[in-house]
């Protein structure tokens, strides 16, 4: 099926507005140790019952300057009729700030302040 990409997906994965939307350069930015796992989430999901969601969590590198960012990623699968009809929505959020500070927040309460040690 056809693919869109807003702007703002655009900018937060740092690709130009006159790229093509192909999901596989999105996949190529994604951490390569989730790239199959995703890859597979993504395509398993058309065959799921309108209404079904999925969700992931993964880290990419940013394709202008290969800053790592984490992204959660949803998608549902839409029912037949709705927007078009046989479609899966994904909606993509950099959660690095929201992600970076609740690892610290684990990391700190897992670990002796004074020492570091766990």
């Amino acid at each position: 099926g056809a693919h869109s990409w807003s702007r703002e997906f655009r900018a937060m994965i740092g690709v130009d507005d006159d790229s093509a939307p192909d999901p596989e350069a999105y996949l190529a930015l994604v951490d390569p140790a989730v790239q199959t796992e995703l890859r597979e989430l993504i395509a398993g999901i058309r065959w799921r019952p309108a209404g079904a969601t999925i969700e992931h969590l993964h880290r990419i590198r940013r394709s202008d300057d290969t800053a790592e960012r984490w992204i959660s990623m949803r998608g549902l699968r839409a029912r037949d009729g709705e927007v078009g009809g046989d479609r899966v929505l994904l909606t993509f959020r950099d959660v690095t700030e929201h992600h970076t500070a609740s690892e610290r927040l684990r990391w700190t309460a897992e670990h002796d302040s004074l020492t570091g040690l766990g």
